[in-house]
């Protein structure tokens, strides 16, 4: 299970410069779901997904079940243009048959 998008709210007081809002809704979801966070921020050097006039925070989520936080091999928030969000990029690790061809297949 993957949940992801505009979230618009925050877990932690560390994915924000601003007003700190939190949602217990979210929590018991994620709690009864197992869900993981993707994103540790780095408290010397934090990164937002959005941004405006009087803050910054990460309201972009990405929440993975245990399953596949073991094939994650990478989360990335990368600027975008034309908008006040930034792009979260996950890479994951999946399992693909390999497709053979020819003599003895």
């Amino acid at each position: 299970m993957i949940l992801e998008g505009d979230i618009n709210c925050i877990r932690d007081p560390a994915d924000t410069i601003g007003h700190f809002q939190n949602s217990r809704t979210l929590a018991e979801l994620l709690h009864g779901k197992a869900l993981e966070n993707t994103i540790k921020q780095n408290p010397v050097n934090p990164m937002f997904t959005h941004y405006s006039p009087s803050s910054a925070s990460r309201i972009d989520r990405l929440y993975l079940c245990q399953e596949l936080m073991a094939k994650e091999h990478g989360t990335e928030i990368l600027q975008t243009a034309f908008t006040d969000h930034n792009a979260v990029v996950l890479r994951l690790a999946v399992d693909t048959p390999i497709m053979r061809r020819g003599r003895g297949c």
